[in-house]
């Protein structure tokens, strides 16, 4: 059984003799998230989706794309690099800016389907294509080093190293062509 009246002490100052406890709740069925406004968890729920989708979607490919082109064995390093590039830039972080631009253009008018298909193909679709450049490598090399875990260096070379310039243009193209169109489709059709 739980205590629900268990003390904290927490230091309020910087003395020692200044402390102030605390009642607290450490009944877990109490403390959920049933004390989180059904708002919020809503929104939680919508971006940690968001976020595992893309992860599943990324690995599952990856993993099949190297499969097709004979590699074996798989190589890893770069599964996981390209699983959590997606599940932060085209889960968390699309899912989070699609949704702060449909609250800035409510609405299914022309002018705000445009605003909303141009701001999610061109600032955000090129942030994200950025930061596929540069995660997966970074990751690969660092992270999910083959070698084992390290942390990434300080050094712009290695932060950047698969960033091009030819490369970010291709996938600007790219995304121009497939999600400008699909973007604009998405903003009239969904709710």
């Amino acid at each position: 059984m739980w205590n629900q009246n268990r003390k904290i002490t927490l230091r309020t100052s910087g003395t020692n003799a200044e402390y102030v406890a605390l009642d607290i709740a450490l009944d877990p069925v109490k403390t959920n998230v049933s004390s989180i406004p059904a708002e919020k968890t809503s929104q939680l729920k919508y971006l940690g989706m968001a976020f595992l989708q893309s992860a599943v979607v990324a690995c599952c490919a990856d993993m099949f794309t190297q499969k097709m082109e004979g590699a074996d064995p798989i190589d890893y390093s770069h599964v996981c690099s390209l699983a959590l590039v997606a599940a932060l830039s085209s889960g968390l972080m699309n899912a989070y800016f699609l949704k702060q631009i449909e609250n800035a253009y409510p609405g299914k008018g022309l002018k705000q389907i445009v605003y909303k298909a141009l701001i999610s193909t061109f600032p955000l679709g090129c942030t994200i294509n950025a930061l596929y450049l540069i995660g997966i490598p970074l990751f690969s090399a660092t992270i999910f080093s083959h070698d084992g875990f390290r942390l990434p260096p300080l050094d712009h070379s290695m932060i950047f190293q698969g960033f091009t310039i030819q490369k970010f243009l291709t996938l600007t193209q790219v995304e121009i062509i497939m999600f400008l169109p699909y973007h604009t489709f998405a903003f009239k059709l969904v709710p």
